[in-house]
């Protein structure tokens, strides 16, 4: 009885381990991706400064 115990117990902590990686996995990709999309965003809006500022100097 007590080793079916301990087997659950292992089988329960494994289970949970696996869990937590998996969040932190899943979180990680979505806070890359989200700073991904800003830097990108960024860099559009510092191209359309630089075309600005480019035009300016053409005239």
């Amino acid at each position: 009885m007590i080793e079916i115990l301990n087997q659950n117990q292992w089988v329960i902590a494994t289970i949970a381990i696996l869990i937590t990686i998996v969040w932190f996995y899943i979180t990680n990709n979505n806070i890359v991706k989200v700073n991904q999309k800003q830097t990108s965003w960024n860099n559009s809006n510092n191209n359309q400064i630089w075309y600005i500022n480019n035009s300016k100097k053409n005239d």
